[in-house]
């Protein structure tokens, strides 16, 4: 796969947007910036409500992140606005809790130079969380689990009671602010060889270590939901329907776990991809 490199660095060309005001590891994690050199001088800012005075010839990437939801709706409109005289693109965004494909409306596709999903199996390009991109991915995958089980939970939700009081928690959030928190969560997930989550970068995370992976759907005040974005995710784990049955089924969805060897390969083939498109579009290529 070629990876489009050169000796100039872009800065003030090339804006970045992204949920920042969030006390998420996965959502914080996700900026394409972060791991491609030639971003390195660019800004990285807050999507959410960014306000803008008219620029002209700047390259706007939006992303990562659960973004085409109704919460961001707003700020993406205001984006798309940009497009007459700007590049706008959005890499590996994801379409959440909507109908598949529904709220990614024709005024968003025609509005942007490239447009890449994380979302497995839609009408858009698939391009999964750039997060994949991380060096740390190489440094734990292959270190050996001292865990079978460890559960991966996101902070916003409930969780078993029974498997907190069974296994070795880590909540997406309690390294927030820290510099290593990225390294602390995927030191976590390797060190076992089943994950139980729900978290979408828990289980994200966890099939690119090369992890088993159990998923629970979001669950508040007794109302569960699985989001679209577990769904569609393209390395499928075990699904638990209903949280409260994992005491009774764990067993049997242990057995139905399984390793995906080549996911980190492949979520880092389609984001280089995408990088080389970008790069073009920012040259003038395209």
């Amino acid at each position: 796969m070629r990876l489009n490199l050169f000796k100039k660095n872009f800065k003030d060309e090339v804006i970045f947007l992204h949920y920042l005001t969030t006390d998420n590891v996965g959502d914080l994690s996700c900026c394409p910036k972060n791991y491609f050199s030639r971003f390195k001088n660019c800004k990285e800012l807050e999507i959410y409500n960014y306000n803008h005075s008219n620029p002209k010839n700047k390259t706007f990437i939006i992303g990562g992140g659960g973004l085409l939801q109704e919460f961001f709706k707003k700020s993406i409109e205001e984006m798309v606005k940009l497009k007459d005289n700007n590049n706008v693109i959005f890499w590996g965004i994801g379409l959440d809790n909507s109908p598949i494909g529904k709220i990614v409306d024709a005024d968003i596709i025609n509005g942007c130079k490239l447009l890449g999903i994380r979302d497995f199996n839609t009408q858009y390009k698939y391009v999964p969380c750039v997060s994949c991109m991380s060096v740390l991915f190489d440094k734990y995958r292959n270190t050996k689990p001292k865990k079978k089980i460890r559960c991966y939970i996101h902070s916003e939700y409930e969780f078993p009671a029974f498997l907190i009081d069974s296994f070795e928690i880590y909540k997406n959030n309690q390294d927030y602010g820290k510099k290593n928190a990225l390294n602390n969560a995927l030191k976590f997930l390797s060190g076992a060889e089943y994950i139980i989550t729900n978290s979408f970068h828990g289980a994200y995370w966890a099939t690119l270590l090369n992890r088993k992976v159990i998923v629970l759907p979001f669950s508040r005040n007794g109302n569960t939901k699985f989001s679209d974005k577990f769904l569609t995710l393209k390395y499928k784990p075990v699904y638990v329907e209903n949280p409260d049955d994992i005491e009774y089924c764990l067993i049997d969805k242990l057995k139905e776990a399984q390793n995906y060897e080549n996911a980190l390969s492949d979520a880092r083939a389609h984001n280089i991809n995408f990088y080389n498109q970008v790069i073009d579009v920012i040259e003038n290529k395209r």
